[in-house]
């Protein structure tokens, strides 16, 4: 499935997936997804973290639970302030 079939079959999330975006974000209150807090939405079995318009100019998170689609979302947000121009400080904490 192309990015753009998946942008357009996004259905909103319901109460089950805020749930469990709410556990996520309590257990990692300072990861991408807990201060950002993205779009969560659903395609079958697929879960979807988007924070932006679109698949294509956003940040995505893809997995086949909610946890997994959160933990994927934190990745590309990391990797994505890694990709600033050198002229831009980017600030990581050390675990």
């Amino acid at each position: 499935m192309s990015r753009q079939q998946l942008a357009r079959s996004i259905r909103h999330s319901d109460p089950w997936m805020k749930d469990r975006m709410e556990r996520y974000c309590t257990l990692h209150p300072r990861s991408p997804s807990a201060v950002r807090r993205p779009q969560l939405s659903r395609r079958r079995g697929t879960f979807i973290v988007l924070l932006g318009h679109s698949l294509e100019n956003g940040i995505v998170g893809i997995g086949n639970t909610v946890e997994n689609a959160l933990r994927a979302f934190d990745l590309q947000y990391l990797h994505a302030l890694e990709l600033q121009p050198n002229d831009v400080e980017v600030f990581r904490r050390k675990s």
